[in-house]
């Protein structure tokens, strides 16, 4: 029961930023639909697998990972809309993307329409948070 306290913790926190505190947001903001589920580190390393080993990245495909991912989620799946592009770059950034990595992930979204990201997991080393993105 310890562990599982944490674990909630770090999903509220997590749809809180993707919630958002301010409700202004602009009018040019983008707004996407947010996916997040946990799966084992063995998914996660055969999802890797299929993005790097992609000879052409689109819609599709990166959809295709997001059902895998999806039909495998052992635990903690939630979705929410209406997720601002700025709440998006703030979870990632507070879950140790770089400025960098944020920027290029914020551009294949925008680009593609959809993007998957992972993070580490909170409480067990042998799962991995993923988050599908979509317009």
């Amino acid at each position: 029961m310890k562990k599982i306290f944490p674990l909630f913790f770090i999903i509220a926190l997590l749809l809180c930023i993707l919630t958002g505190c301010d409700d202004s947001a602009s009018s040019s903001e983008e707004i996407y639909k947010v996916e997040i589920g946990a799966v084992s580190k063995d998914t996660y390393n055969t999802a890797m697998n299929r993005i790097q080993n992609l000879t052409e990245v689109n819609y599709n495909e990166i959809y295709s990972i997001r059902n895998y991912l999806y039909q495998n989620t052992l635990s903690n799946h939630e979705i929410k809309n209406g997720v601002s592009s700025i709440d998006i770059e703030e979870l990632m950034k507070s879950r140790g993307y770089s400025n960098y990595e944020t920027s290029t992930e914020m551009k294949f979204l925008e680009r593609n329409g959809n993007d998957i990201i992972f993070f580490e997991h909170a409480t067990d080393a042998n799962k991995r948070v993923w988050m599908y993105i979509t317009k």
